[in-house]
């Protein structure tokens, strides 16, 4: 690394005693082209789809976007011949730094940042959690990446900077709270005594950006946050961000400061000026080179993965936040076509949002989905009800029904029995109120019937939870005449591996092993014992009692979030998985001798072993795949495991209950290899999945997700603290026209007096309005869908707009 880096000082000087030749080259052909080629250089592995809005955005406002994801890069490294490239740092490439895979790319990304005339971006993930550790290898990386000249920082900044360099602790370790431990002698961060440094701005910017994404989502409420607005807090969070930003603007102001936020023109409300600026821009002048350091969530935030802390659920105030993130992209193009920093000017060259981007765009596939629905479904009886009735969703927490009001103490026990009767009775008549039709009920049998942890007792308990519940159901049923909601059992699947370590863990690219996730294409030890056997012993209890519709998958993993909470593109490379892939290879190509490859431990490898299966090493495993450029081949192997996945488990379940219904959970419409593969394996086009997630606009992916094979009736959700006043129940019409249904979170928790309320951590899923006034708004709002004409109910609705407080 020390003989590269005296190198690139070599090439350096030679390229500052020429730097005014090559400037106006440089400037002179970009004045001329009318597109800047752009390429978007993922760290996660993610598809090209997960970043559409920025690269739909970024198409509109001039550049010409091109995408590698991390394993693309892997195979093919080159990234010179463009004129703009978009680093996306990923939280596995941060919590990996010290790794060989990580170095390679930071390694990259320097080396074109010092090249004459180039324009580098710099974006840094959202999250919910700015740790010292962070804050400094964002510093350190931005210091390093993009280079100010001589003379744009103070000595004390650049001494902090030094000292920042040289001292830094491993992030990966700190951010998932293990020892930390300092950076090895050969990699990025050490491989020099003294850093290049940036403008002082950069470290007060960088606190301002990396600040949690619930700081956006609490300003404007999501549909998991809750706005805050007390007078007193507003205020003063008024007054603290305007200092702020007034204290980056004196920076920007200093003579000789090539720096500027971004954007430069703001029309834009106060809510959403207060959480500006979005962008810093650094030139460096000799080089002629820009810089963007910004926020990859501030352009993602409303993608197919949709952010929930950040993206608002009001659909206006959404649309408000993607044009103020193409006007960035907009200003920034501007600056890399004029080489000019700042121009006030600029905004008025950026056009309209793409129409993939719009509200018209998600309300017309609204519609278009619905009716390619009514006309797959509308013969097959299982689902025909789908179309008829259409979907009104709760999730419910069986235990609810069982509070007896010891929060509140109540003396005798008596008292606690009169208490838990009305709480079940109540419970269940809001169901019938309200007119919700699906009841998902957080059963999770595997908590009680997994052979890990199964026992007569464990048995006796769920009967006792359950059986008094549907008894309940039934009863109120038979009294008020009306029809019984489809009764879906939920199931969480890891929950078992919170105590009971899986034996086949799950293993990323950079050889992390995340010891209770188990690798999710285990099929004896995860999925048959944990859902396949408990299903079979579940319906031995209760399918002459519980009249079943279907099962909920919750794909969410609760019982390790400090780990991982779901799967991504970086897992698996465990044995298990390799052992697949090695299977599939083997089919087409029987234990073929690898004798394409050069690494020396590959060699010695082929020469102990000529079988695929035989390389025990993770770093020899990932080697064969980039020297052979199969990595796609790779996950595109397991992604077709994962469907065989979800063949076997629709199979076997429909063996036991034929006409079982699918229901599936994940907080976003998550696109990883494993869940494109095991959502294909279960659904298909007259057999859909009913999917809940925390996203808001589910139909703007109805054309992907089917060209991927997922037909998903996709339900967006409402939390019950959302509803307080009665103009409220606006939001329900306002979340149906992008989306299939709505699903409500617990509305089994509905009987809590407001004192208890106030200081309860669940005050989110609950409302302060009456029991019977919240069940009359619901149910008014879903009498907006139903069936005119013989036209299916969801085709009919009001086109007023509405404006959400």
């Amino acid at each position: 690394m020390k003989q590269l880096y005296i190198a690139l000082l070599c090439v350096t000087n030679y390229t500052l005693c020429t730097t005014h030749t090559e400037i106006n080259r440089t400037k002179n052909s970009r004045t001329a082209s009318t597109k800047l080629s752009l390429l978007l250089l993922d760290t996660a592995g993610k598809q090209r789809y997960n970043y559409r809005n920025l690269l739909l955005m970024a198409r509109t406002v001039g550049f010409e976007p091109h995408y590698k994801n991390l394993y693309d890069f892997l195979e093919s490294p080159e990234i010179q011949s463009y004129d703009v490239v978009f680093f996306m740092l990923s939280p596995e490439l941060l919590k990996n730094v010290d790794n060989a895979i990580s170095q390679k790319i930071l390694t990259a990304v320097e080396n074109y940042s010092t090249r004459a005339g180039k324009n580098l971006g710099i974006f840094f993930p959202g999250t919910n959690n700015c740790s010292p550790a962070l804050l400094r290898l964002a510093t350190t990386i931005v210091n390093r990446l993009a280079p100010a000249q001589s003379g744009l920082h103070s000595e004390s900044s650049a001494q902090k900077n030094e000292q920042h360099a040289t001292t830094m602790t491993a992030p990966a370790l700190e951010l998932i709270q293990q020892t930390p431990e300092t950076h090895s002698g050969n990699s990025f961060f050490s491989s020099f005594k003294k850093p290049a440094t940036s403008p002082e701005i950069v470290r007060p910017f960088l606190l301002h950006l990396l600040q949690p994404e619930s700081q956006v989502g609490f300003t404007f409420g999501t549909t998991l946050l809750a706005k805050k607005e007390t007078p007193e807090k507003k205020s003063r969070t008024l007054r603290m961000q305007k200092k702020r930003r007034e204290k980056l603007a004196q920076f920007c102001a200093l003579p000789g400061a090539q720096v500027a936020l971004l954007p430069c023109y703001s029309p834009w409300k106060p809510i959403i000026t207060n959480l500006l600026p979005a962008g810093l821009i650094i030139k460096n002048k000799a080089r002629n080179n820009l810089y963007l350091i910004s926020k990859s969530s501030f352009f993602t935030f409303a993608d197919i993965e949709e952010n929930f802390f950040r993206c608002p659920q009001n659909r206006l105030e959404r649309t408000e936040l993607l044009a103020v993130a193409q006007q960035v992209l907009g200003e920034f193009y501007q600056a890399c076509s004029t080489r000019e920093l700042g121009s006030a000017q600029a905004h008025r060259a950026t056009p309209p949002l793409p129409h993939k981007l719009t509200p018209a765009y998600s309300h017309q596939q609204q519609k278009h989905s619905e009716k390619e629905l009514a006309h797959r479904l509308k013969t097959n009886n299982p689902y025909a009800w789908l179309v008829t009735e259409g979907i009104s969703c709760g999730w419910l927490a069986v235990y609810d029904y069982f509070w007896n009001g010891t929060d509140n103490k109540p003396n005798t026990t008596q008292k606690r029995t009169i208490i838990q009767r009305t709480s079940m009775e109540n419970g269940i008549r809001f169901l019938y109120d309200a007119q919700i039709n699906v009841a998902w009920f957080e059963v999770n049998p595997e908590s009680f019937l997994s052979e890990r942890i199964r026992s007569p007792k464990k048995e006796k308990e769920l009967r006792e939870w359950m059986e008094p519940v549907i008894q309940e159901m039934l009863t109120q049923q038979k009294e008020t005449g009306k029809p019984l909601p489809k009764i879906f059992i939920g199931v969480e699947l890891t929950g078992n591996f919170g105590k009971n370590k899986p034996p086949h863990a799950v293993v990323d690219l950079f050889g992390t092993t995340y010891p209770n996730i188990p690798s999710p294409l285990d099929f004896t030890e995860f999925w048959q014992k944990e859902l396949l056997a408990v299903f079979d012993v579940f319906c031995d209890l209760f399918a002459t009692t519980i009249p079943i519709t279907g099962i909920f998958i919750d794909f969410e993993m609760y019982h390790a979030v400090k780990q991982a909470s779901l799967y991504t593109d970086t897992m698996d490379f465990s044995d298990t998985a390799w052992q697949i892939y090695c299977t599939a290879l083997q089919k087409k190509e029987p234990a073929r001798a690898l004798t394409t490859l050069t690494t020396q431990n590959s060699l010695a490898t082929q020469n102990r072993q000529s079988a695929l299966e035989k390389f025990y090493e993770h770093e020899e495993r990932i080697d064969y795949l980039i020297e052979n450029k199969k990595l796609a081949n790779y996950f595109q192997v397991l992604e077709n495991n994962a469907y065989k996945l979800g063949r076997t488990i629709k199979k076997h379940l429909r063996a036991r209950m034929p006409h079982l219904l699918f229901g599936a959970y994940a907080p976003a419409l998550t696109n990883s290899w494993f869940y494109r593969g095991i959502l294909r394996g279960l659904s298909s086009p007259t057999e859909p999945i009913i999917f809940a997630s925390f996203n808001t606009d589910g139909a703007a992916h109805y054309d992907w997700l089917e060209k991927q094979g997922m037909h998903l009736i996709h339900g967006a959700p409402i939390l019950l603290s959302k509803f307080q006043t009665p103009k409220d129940f606006t939001l329900i019409d306002s979340l149906r026209r992008s989306n299939n249904f709505i699903w409500f979170n617990r509305p089994s928790r509905i009987v809590y007096d407001k004192k208890q309320h106030e200081k309860a951590w669940w005050a989110v899923e609950a409302s302060y309005m009456d029991q019977d006034a919240l069940a009359l708004g619901i149910r008014r709002a879903r009498k907006k869908y139903k069936k005119t004409a013989g036209v299916p109910h969801y085709l009919h609705y009001s086109q007023k707009k509405l404006t959400l407080n």
